[in-house]
């Protein structure tokens, strides 16, 4: 008998936890069992413990027993199937916030705005790229429903009718009353209404670097008026967590019930995490929350605040956790990803004014990053297929980690950004992360009363 190479050790409270990194089921040693462990003397452990760890797959009967679990799992979840993939269309560069973390500004030598003719072009371009109904396209900016926009948000609306789609509206909502007719006039088609917030009033409007304007008070008023006139519209509040806000998530939801937001059928709140692919190591916003700290503040908020659901622990690069926590729970059945991320699969398509086709919305406009362009005409470069094709079970480094299961082979913008090489990935540090989450887990109490024999 031997260990499976799939296990991640914690030693909490005297207490060693077991973690499989492909199954995601635990095991919890303590006392003499410790040691009996730690010296491999399988043996000698009782025969229920043993029969745990054996149906587990802690201990497995040879050193090909691990081969073969990950090979029924690339066999199970390694096929590509045909989901619809995703379209991103950028209505303007320009924005009338300054938000300090804006990835944006990176690249934006000046402000662009889509035309009529691109939007044209966007339309035939996503109607090659799928012909599965119902499509799904997302407006973003820059702040895409800017008063100078709304004519070309008005005709691109009309054109989507063409091609059987929703929409969902990415916004700060400053000046969404402006475009109450839109939303009127196409509720058919808009499902969503996404907006984000970055605490409280006094951090919210300190962040957004606009403390003598009250941006808190005019989305949450807009926010407020959505969600009355418009109950088939699903809005969602995105909650950016980073080092000045993370100690004031139950402060942001007293203000959410007290402006008659919170609890309201058709809104949302889902967490995430400030963050820059392009720059993972360099600091690029200097309040950025660590992602290995990301789910510890959002369990310690969890136990003091039951506001917060078990469906809210989602977002940052290691987002496995959150479902992994509902497995937990026996909530979800949290399954290994090695399908590569949303730029991969299903794809991304992210149409930015300056007519080029990126495959992610995270770096478009970045011309080093482009797939291939949809306007004069629509192409794809070279690169498409070395983003399409990219596979973590082609990976040897990928295929030999034993958190193969937990991040997907990473991400391929930061495999580019900090190695130079799409396929040469960014690893992301999963050892600590699920550390202090399981930690984290034990310090609340989340294993007391579990039978350890």
């Amino acid at each position: 008998m031997f260990k499976s190479k799939y296990i991640h050790e914690c030693f909490i409270n005297s207490k060693l936890l077991l973690f499989h990194t492909l199954t995601f089921s635990y095991e919890i040693l303590t006392g003499e069992d410790i040691v009996l462990w730690e010296k491999n003397k399988f043996d000698f452990i009782s025969n229920k413990k043993l029969g745990k760890l054996i149906s587990k797959l802690f201990i497995v009967e040879d050193k090909g027993s691990d081969e073969a679990l990950l090979n029924k799992a690339i066999t199970l979840l390694g096929n590509k199937g045909r989901l619809k993939p995703q379209f991103f269309i950028y209505v303007t560069t320009e924005c009338n916030l300054n938000c300090p973390y804006c990835y944006q500004r990176d690249y934006k030598s000046k402000n662009i705005t889509i035309s009529k003719k691109h939007v044209d072009s966007v339309v035939t371009t996503i109607d090659l790229l799928s012909k599965k109904e119902n499509k799904h396209l997302v407006i973003f900016g820059g702040e895409p429903l800017l008063p100078q926009n709304k004519q070309i948000i008005e005709y691109m609306f009309d054109r989507f009718k063409t091609i059987d789609a929703t929409v969902e509206i990415v916004t700060n909502g400053i000046y969404l009353k402006q475009y109450d007719d839109v939303l009127s006039s196409n509720k058919q088609m808009i499902k969503i209404l996404r907006f984000t917030l970055n605490g409280p009033k006094k951090i919210h409007n300190f962040i957004r670097d606009n403390s003598n304007f009250d941006t808190f008070r005019i989305i949450t008023d807009n926010i407020r008026y959505v969600l009355n006139k418009y109950d088939h519209i699903q809005v969602i509040i995105n909650f950016l967590l980073d080092k000045l806000n993370c100690d004031s998530i139950s402060d942001l939801f007293n203000e959410l019930e007290i402006n008659d937001i919170l609890g309201k059928q058709n809104c949302r709140i889902e967490f995430g995490r400030i963050q820059s692919r392009k720059h993972p190591e360099n600091n690029f916003y200097k309040n950025e929350l660590p992602y290995t700290e990301y789910y510890p503040v959002l369990l310690r908020t969890k136990l003091k605040d039951k506001r917060i659901t078990d469906e809210m622990l989602i977002g940052s690069e290691v987002s496995i956790l959150g479902k992994i926590y509902r497995q937990f729970l026996k909530k979800e059945i949290a399954i290994p990803n090695l399908k590569g991320c949303k730029a991969i699969y299903p794809g991304v398509f992210a149409f930015y004014p300056d007519g080029k086709i990126y495959p992610c919305d995270e770096i478009a406009g970045d011309v080093s990053y482009a797939i291939g362009q949809y306007y004069p005409y629509f192409m794809f470069y070279k690169e498409k297929e070395n983003w399409s094709s990219y596979s973590v079970l082609d990976n040897e480094k990928c295929l030999k980690c034993k958190f193969i299961g937990m991040c997907n082979g990473g991400c391929l913008v930061s495999n580019l950004a900090v190695n130079g090489d799409i396929n040469s990935p960014y690893c992301l540090d999963i050892e600590n992360s699920l550390n202090n989450f399981l930690v984290e887990l034990e310090l609340e109490g989340f294993f007391n009363g579990q039978d350890y024999s």
